[in-house]
């Protein structure tokens, strides 16, 4: 990827996160870096910046 990101691991997970709260988790640090990086492309294009 050509933008910030990370690898979050979610304990006690399995691939299809059938364990209890693990999508939930992963949701939630999705959902947290999509916010993340929408709100500074928000004030990019704001102040005029590609």
């Amino acid at each position: 990827m050509h933008c910030d990101h990370r690898v979050e691991v979610v304990p006690g997970a399995g691939h299809l996160f059938t364990e209890p709260a693990a999508l939930d988790i992963a949701a939630e640090l999705t959902r947290d870096w999509y916010t993340t990086r929408l709100a500074r492309a928000d004030t990019r294009a704001l102040q005029g910046s590609p």
